[in-house]
């Protein structure tokens, strides 16, 4: 994270994908709650371009 010069943010924090329109979004999650499905359903939506990273947990 240090490294990293990108915006982080918190699905609490999230409102809405319309400030994300035409960049790339990579949305990270523990595949528990289904929360990053919706938060890449929006980013879609608002025309963005997201990539979803799951942690898989075998």
């Amino acid at each position: 994270m240090e490294e990293f010069s990108g915006e982080v943010k918190h699905t609490p924090v999230y409102k809405s994908g319309s400030v994300y329109k035409g960049k790339k979004v990579l949305v990270v999650g523990c595949k528990n709650s289904g929360m990053e499905l919706e938060v890449c359903l929006d980013l879609c939506n608002h025309n963005a371009k997201p990539s979803l990273l799951v942690r898989d947990f075998k």
